[in-house]
């Protein structure tokens, strides 16, 4: 609370209801300043809070990203490693199937001409 004393010489000149009004008027400014003062501290504290709030958000972000990466990884890896597999069996049936028809047109033109 603001404690202030108004000196003689302005207080001949306004009179006493007028010192007081103005003392008065000089208080309520303080207390407003006051009042913006702590507003505005209220407000850089929550700034600092709302930042390391998003600061733990933006860790745990990339952490979980990063997880998420080595398993799209792994993923793929085995994707890859399941269509090698099936590269290699289609090579063998199309062999077998090509070996198959060799057979069978070898058969067909045997009987043709003879």
């Amino acid at each position: 609370m603001l404690v202030a004393a108004i000196p003689g010489v302005l207080k001949e000149r306004l009179g006493e209801d007028a010192s007081k009004a103005f003392l008065d008027l000089v208080k309520e400014i303080g207390f407003e300043s006051e009042k913006q003062y702590v507003g505005k501290a209220e407000l850089l504290t929550s700034k600092t809070e709302l930042k390391d709030e998003v600061d733990r958000i933006n860790e745990r972000i990339t952490l979980e990203s990063s997880k998420i990466n080595e398993r799209i990884t792994l993923e793929i890896g085995k994707l890859r490693n399941e269509m090698e597999k099936s590269s290699k069996e289609n090579i063998r049936w199309m062999f077998l199937f090509w070996i198959g028809q060799i057979a069978v047109m070898t058969a067909i033109l045997k009987l043709f001409f003879k």
